[in-house]
This record gives C-alpha cells, structure tokens and sequence, in this order.
C-alpha cells in the first residue's frame, strides 16, 4: 500500500476522449490519477487511474448510454442503427460487441451478487427469476435484493451502483485486473 497520494496539478491530469451524443463526435475529460512513489522506486505499476462509473474501460463510449440502448432493443426492440444514435456511435459492429460484453458483464455480475445473497439467507431470500430474464433485469432484481440484505445487516456504505459492477466486469472480460469478486465478500456477516 503506498504511504501517500501525491497531489496532482490540473495540466498534469490525462484526458480521455468519450463520445458524445448529442455533438456527435467526441469530447475530452479529465481522469483522475493515483501516483504512488513506493511502487516506482519498486518497478511495479506506479499509477492508477480512477475511471467514473459511466465510462467503459479502453473505450470512448458511455456505459450509463450503452444501458439504455439496451434497454431501448430489450423493450422497444430497437435495431443497432437506432441504438448507435442512442450511444453516438457510427459503427454498429462496434455497439453489437459492446452490447454482447454487457449482457456477458452483467450476467457475471449478477451471480456473483446472487452468491452475496445466498450467504445470508437469514436476512434475505434469493428472488426467483427464470431463464428467460435477461441478464441485466437479472442483475437489477438482486442488485435490489442486495441493497435490502445491506441495509438489514445496518451496512453504513451501502451497495455499489450498476454501473460499477458491470464496469468491474468490463475490466475483467478484456483481462486488465484478476479480482475474485465484484461485491466486498464477508460484508455484511
């Protein structure tokens, strides 16, 4: 663990483009970044860069917009030109993978969340859902009856979002972190 975190100065702050909608092109951001001397003066990974929840890893489109276009071909049955205007994307190969890594992220999510819940069957049942639910309404059904085991054991921080499971798994399916578990294991009791 390193001892501090260095301040950053704002120029030295990297960008990353993401893409937005509306404009129709992309736009930059600023990433926060961790810099740890102990790890450098080591030769290991010295920094780390703190993505939002709404950003998918190594690429410039949104998950919170990638989410609703799922939603959109779930609900709406929306083809992949309509879900590529939702995200702001001109490629609909590219948002037919991106789509395929959520449904494959959510799902993975949603059985890890799901043996959460199972740990403590005292303070929650584990919902009933059928095959036919597909992954991300699968992965809100227990994210919901997650929160609720949480807020039984008195747990002070919460669940993490959606967004942040699923991102989690993002960075596991395109194999950047080896992480058994995307919810806090032995929290709660």
């Amino acid at each position: 663990m390193c001892g501090e975190i260095h301040p950053l100065k704002i120029h030295s702050l990297p960008y990353r483009n993401v893409l937005n909608p509306e404009l129709g092109e992309r736009e930059k951001i600023q990433v926060v970044v961790i810099f740890c001397e102990e790890s450098k003066a080591a030769r290991r990974q010295y920094t780390k860069r703190l993505l939002p929840d709404w950003l998918i890893p190594y690429s410039p489109i949104r998950m919170d917009l990638l989410l609703l276009a799922e939603q959109s071909r779930r609900e709406q049955h929306t083809n992949l030109e309509e879900c590529c205007e939702i995200i702001g994307c001109q490629e609909p190969r590219t948002v037919a993978k991106h789509l395929t890594r959520l449904r494959s992220g959510a799902l993975n999510a949603a059985l890890k969340v799901a043996r959460e819940i199972a740990r403590v069957p005292h303070l929650s049942p584990l919902p009933y859902v059928t095959p036919a639910v597909s992954p991300i309404s699968r992965l809100t059904i227990y994210h919901q009856s997650l929160c609720r085991v949480w807020r039984a054991a008195g747990h002070p921080h919460g669940t993490p979002s959606l967004q942040k499971l699923i991102q989690t798994e993002f960075w596991k399916l395109l194999g950047k972190i080896s992480i058994s578990c995307t919810v806090p294991i032995g929290q709660p009791p």
